[in-house]
């Protein structure tokens, strides 16, 4: 076994104009993540499971999500990015028994961006209308 991981995503409720699409953002912002959170660790399938393994794996995990959050301001258009994200206490997601049979869960909940799938102008025009000067 080399290790591996699994996605599970929100309720999606949004869809595109087309009906026959549908939003993949999330999912595919599920997949980089696994990947490249996997890419990052391979290294540490079979390491003895214990605490200070344990704590560089949350670390890197940290660092890959806080990265992704930090690229919502820096460059959305350009480079994935997340809203926001938290990381479940190692003891949250993993028993004794787990932990003895070299079972090892790093449990996260990651909110990610949404898409601007509809943009609608809203104008007031005619000879009646009062412009507000905006600044």
């Amino acid at each position: 076994e080399t290790g591996g991981h699994t996605i599970e995503a929100g309720v999606l409720t949004v869809a595109n104009a087309d009906l026959a699409k549908k939003n993949i953002t999330r999912t595919r912002m599920g997949i980089y993540i696994a990947d490249a959170f996997q890419s990052s660790i391979r290294g540490s399938v079979d390491a003895p499971n214990v605490q200070r393994n344990q704590d560089d794996l949350v670390m890197a995990l940290d660092t890959l999500l806080s990265g992704l959050k930090r690229a919502r301001a820096l460059d959305p258009n350009h480079t994935p990015f997340i809203n926001d994200y938290s990381i479940a206490p190692i003891s949250a997601s993993n028993t004794e028994a787990e932990i003895q049979g070299g079972t090892f869960t790093l449990a996260v909940d990651v909110q990610t961006g949404s898409s601007m799938e509809r943009i609608f102008l809203s104008i007031n025009f005619g000879e009646t209308v009062t412009v507000t000067v905006q600044i």
